[in-house]
């Protein structure tokens, strides 16, 4: 496994139950991510009838996976870790959804499915941490069925709340490296893991190199706003900021529509 590979999954593992947690909180990040789950459901029922099989991948703590469940749908949810393989089991269980949700170990790069196993194909939250996003999107279309969809989501290289900050806007990134890479070398500890941001336009041509056409696009997310990664408005004042916002970019506003945090993809299968 590639060494970023597994910086990332070194993350996710000590954080597991951060993120089980993540959906009942309140601030703006959590908002924001809530907000994206109901997304994600919303689109699976308006794409595909309930009791259609959808695979779930990178489910994390399983919460996509709870929803889809109690709403009728066969969910395989596969993660890479055990642990959060066993918050999404243990979850499924105290539910009574077992029946439901099938979980497994499995790497969105390397998916243990047959070609044209699923109707629909979610990825909340797991692209940017990937080596090749190129080739999980190949993964993911090639075990989603012909005219099917897939529902992903892309962290927004031009995100509001990443260009206001310096530590994230994307102009400043070649001088970030740099200077990580001199700290690496003076043997300066560092918690640099770089996360992949992509522009709209860059992976709208991913997809349509590789055979999907993108039926809807959305971006979400205005917030937490920070210098230098601390938030510099309380969570009161940022979450109201975040739904004006997020109301105005719904409303394809020009530009501010394409500045929220996390682009969210629907795209068919046409090849």
């Amino acid at each position: 496994m590639a060494k970023r590979q597994q910086l990332v999954h070194s993350y996710f593992r000590t954080r597991s139950l951060f993120w089980h947690n993540l959906y009942q909180a309140t601030g703006v990040f959590e908002v924001i991510h809530q907000e994206r789950l109901g997304a994600i459901v919303n689109l699976v029922e308006k794409v595909t009838p309930r009791g259609s099989r959808v695979l779930d991948i990178g489910c994390g703590a399983g919460l996509v996976s709870a929803l889809l469940a109690k709403r009728g749908y066969a969910v395989d949810a596969a993660d890479p870790l055990p642990e959060m393989i066993e918050l999404t089991r243990e979850g499924a269980t105290a539910a009574n959804l077992e029946r439901r949700v099938e979980c497994l170990r499995a790497d969105i790069q390397h998916l243990p499915f047959s070609d044209n196993s699923f109707e629909v194909c979610v990825a909340a939250g797991v692209l940017p941490w990937v080596e090749s996003s190129e080739r999980a999107v190949k993964e993911m279309r090639r075990v989603v069925k012909f005219g099917r969809h897939l529902i992903l989501t892309t962290d927004n290289r031009w995100g509001l709340c990443w260009i206001l900050d310096p530590f994230t806007n994307p102009v400043l990134k070649r001088f970030r490296d740099q200077a990580f890479g001199a700290f690496r070398k003076l043997d300066w500890p560092t918690r640099h893991l770089s996360v992949e941001f992509m522009s709209g336009t860059r992976f709208r041509d991913l997809l349509h190199s590789n055979g999907l056409r993108v039926l809807e696009h959305r971006t979400l997310g205005f917030g937490p706003f920070s210098f230098f990664r601390q938030e510099i408005l309380s969570h009161a004042v940022g979450l109201r900021l975040h739904q004006r916002l997020q109301r105005l970019a719904d409303s394809q506003m020009p530009l501010l529509r394409s500045l929220g945090a996390q682009h969210i993809w629907l795209a068919e299968k046409i090849t």
